[in-house]
């Protein structure tokens, strides 16, 4: 509606009376079209709003052997998508099966072979181990 080309990424959520664009970690929310943004009448306040970025909340939560908002378990399942993704293009034409809790692709041991490495660097066995 407003002729303009969108960001190469972000985010875009649609709700029942609306929809709000963003820049990929959220910020910059505006209402699309422009029209109905320049309407807005008022402001949102956010009433406990933490302006601790990222990258502060990961690294005190090393310095204080804790967890962050953004802990490693919450992106696990991205990670993990990602990587069956990466070996899904190493294997091209071939649908796979994969079994996540024995940890391999059931019809594929070429696949499965990518899951894991067999050896490791010299130090590296250790702390994968």
């Amino acid at each position: 509606a407003d002729n303009q080309d969108l960001a190469d990424e972000g985010m875009l959520f649609i709700g029942d009376k609306g929809k709000i664009l963003c820049d990929f970690r959220a910020n910059s929310p505006r209402l699309i079209p422009a029209s109905r943004h320049k309407a807005f009448d008022g402001t949102i306040l956010a009433a406990d709003f933490d302006k601790t970025t990222a990258e502060d909340e990961w690294i005190n939560a090393v310095k204080n052997k804790g967890k962050s908002k953004g802990s490693f378990e919450q992106v696990a399942a991205l990670a993990g998508a990602v990587t069956l993704a990466s070996i899904a293009l190493r294997v091209p034409y071939k649908r796979l099966i994969w079994d996540a809790a024995k940890m391999e692709f059931t019809n594929s041991p070429e696949a499965t072979k990518l899951v894991r490495r067999e050896t490791y660097r010299e130090g590296w066995e250790k702390i994968i181990g």
